[in-house]
């Protein structure tokens, strides 16, 4: 989709709905918004390594968040961290006021981000242990604030950390889920995912089917907005649409782990 158009239909949805950053929960979906699984468990044992994940939050296939964890050696002053990059500026991260180079964290149903000290940089500490900078070390059930500029939504990604290796050798950072808009966009970023094809498209009974040269391990069906309406897994054959009428859509999951998004019209 056109960047120019993506931003006015953002826009437009704004002005119907209000201020969609205002209020936001921690622990909560926001209306027009989805929850998503990441499963993203990242370890380290061995000093003076690093691993990495990362999130696509918008599902165009492009990856918008980094997620970094590194062991230091905490016996030569080098200390354990827990990061995040933003790779897309089409995202803003909360800051601390007091620490600008660390994420506000929340707990559930605290406020995201209420003073709006959305900033622009492009890295921000978590958590660390070992140096005089270092804040905190572990996060339980915690919940790190971001901001889409495009759609003015805001949103969270619950997250786990432990860097004290005083108990343990091992160091972790896990990523569970975290909320986001589906894209509806057009533009062919799976590529690498086997063709699907929806029939009959439109429906007039709200039933169709998925055909394709490769079995689909997981089919979504969400409303224009983004809310999820159902999911549908292997070895299912049959779906259906809600008795709303109008336009849907639906991401496919392959065996691998990547995805396509097609639209169906329900008459």
């Amino acid at each position: 989709m056109n960047a120019k158009i993506l931003f006015c239909f953002s826009f437009l949805f704004a002005c119907m709905h209000g201020s969609l950053s205002a209020q936001v929960i921690a622990g909560e979906v926001p209306p027009g918004m989805n929850l998503q699984n990441a499963e993203i468990h990242l370890s380290r044992w061995q000093s003076e390594t690093d691993t990495s994940a990362y999130l696509d939050l918008d599902q165009d296939g492009s990856d918008d968040f980094r997620i970094k964890l590194f062991k230091g050696n905490l016996n030569i002053n080098s200390p354990h961290t827990g990061s995040i990059y933003v790779l897309n500026d089409q995202y803003t991260i909360c800051r601390k006021s007091t620490t600008p180079a660390y994420v506000i964290m929340c707990e559930e149903g605290d406020t995201l981000c209420p003073a709006a000290t959305w900033d622009d940089d492009s890295a921000y500490g978590i958590a660390c242990l070992g140096a005089s900078f270092c804040q905190i070390a572990e996060f339980t059930d915690t919940f790190i604030p971001y901001h889409d500029n495009l759609t003015d939504e805001t949103g969270w990604i619950k997250a786990d950390i432990s860097l004290n290796t005083f108990t343990k050798d091992t160091i972790t950072f896990s990523i569970s889920d975290y909320v986001s808009r589906l894209s509806v966009g057009t533009k062919d970023q799976n590529k690498s995912v086997e063709e699907y094809t929806i029939v009959p498209n439109p429906t007039a009974d709200g039933r169709f089917y998925v055909q394709g040269r490769e079995d689909f391990e997981k089919v979504e069906i969400f409303d224009l907005t983004g809310q999820w309406v159902r999911t549908y897994d292997k070895g299912d054959a049959n779906f259906m649409l809600p008795m709303i009428q109008g336009l849907y859509v639906i991401r496919i999951w392959n065996k691998d782990g990547k995805t396509v998004v097609m639209k169906v019209v329900r008459q």
